[in-house]
């Protein structure tokens, strides 16, 4: 399965291209055992629901392509949440207090990025599975 070209550059964007590329090789090999059971389970119904030629021989390939692509959706949709829920609660904690928020997460000469820092580093606690709030 393949991706429309992302139309950014930069290290974000080959970080972005490669996790989304593994994402697609699990979802495709979490698809193809999920229709390996499901073909042993009843191997004519499973060419039913599948199948698609004359003699129906295609259903295990479309099998694998649906599952799978139901699979990237779903983590797509996940990430999309992960996003929005990052950027919440960053705005939340900017709305508290600008001037702690923008020496919290502000890197640059004036801390104007920090909200863009905040959020990609809500983002990267929750894609990693840590929690909490900024940095120590």
């Amino acid at each position: 399965m393949t991706r429309p070209a992302r139309t950014t550059s930069g290290p974000c964007s080959a970080k972005n291209a490669k996790k989304d590329q593994q994402q697609d090789k699990t979802a495709h090999a979490n698809a193809a055992k999920q229709c390996k059971a499901e073909q042993a389970q009843d191997p004519a119904a499973f060419k039913q629901k599948y199948g698609t030629n004359k003699n129906r021989s295609n259903a295990y390939g479309n099998c694998v392509s649906q599952t799978a692509k139901k699979d990237k959706q779903q983590l797509d949709k996940q990430e999309t949440q992960s996003a929005t829920n990052a950027a919440k609660d960053c705005r939340t904690e900017k709305n508290q207090d600008p001037a702690a928020f923008k020496q919290k997460y502000g890197t640059n000469k004036n801390k104007s990025n920090a909200f863009g820092k905040c959020v990609s580093q809500k983002e990267h606690q929750q894609s990693s599975g840590g929690g909490g709030g900024g940095t120590p």
